[in-house]
């Protein structure tokens, strides 16, 4: 089987980089039981063509499928991209769901409608606002981001 170039790196590398850092959330004292279930279930999917639904997600973890859930899947999934660097992505378009971030095409998947909500919200300011104001809150907020970034993490 040929390995493909993804990120710079193999195939095989990819998965075993992705599986080092879900074992480590998994070790982590930080989630609950129930929150690295939800993990496991997510990881067991890796790239777009993968992603599972979270009603599937929940079912899998042992969840009723509510409201509450669902908000349950996405706090972990921000939990698990922010406090663990693990590459979780999510699709808003067929086949839906939340997969492991495994190729570039994954990722543009991935960040697409995260960008239309940036983008949005830099509209719905601009609209509030100077053009000067909206470039200067951007910009105060990527210094911000670059800070928290030097942080250690708790997590690592």
């Amino acid at each position: 089987m040929t390995e493909q170039l993804q990120f710079g790196v193999t195939l095989t590398d990819r998965w075993a980089e992705l599986d080092a850092k879900v074992a480590a959330a998994l070790r982590s004292a930080l989630l609950s039981e129930r929150e690295k279930e939800v993990l496991r279930v997510i990881a067991g999917h890796r790239g777009a063509a993968q992603a599972i639904r979270a009603e599937e997600v929940a079912r899998q973890a042992g969840m009723a499928w509510c409201e509450r859930a669902r908000r349950e899947i996405a706090g972990v999934v921000e939990t698990a991209v922010l406090l663990y660097r693990i590459p979780i992505g999510g699709l808003r378009m067929k086949p839906y769901g939340y997969f492991l971030i495994a190729s570039a095409g994954d990722l543009d998947l991935a960040i697409h409608p995260l960008w239309g909500e940036v983008y949005a919200h830099l509209r719905r300011l601009r609209a509030l606002t100077s053009k000067t104001d909206v470039a200067r809150l951007f910009g105060q907020a990527m210094l911000q981001l670059d800070a928290e970034a030097g942080k250690p993490k708790e997590a690592a």
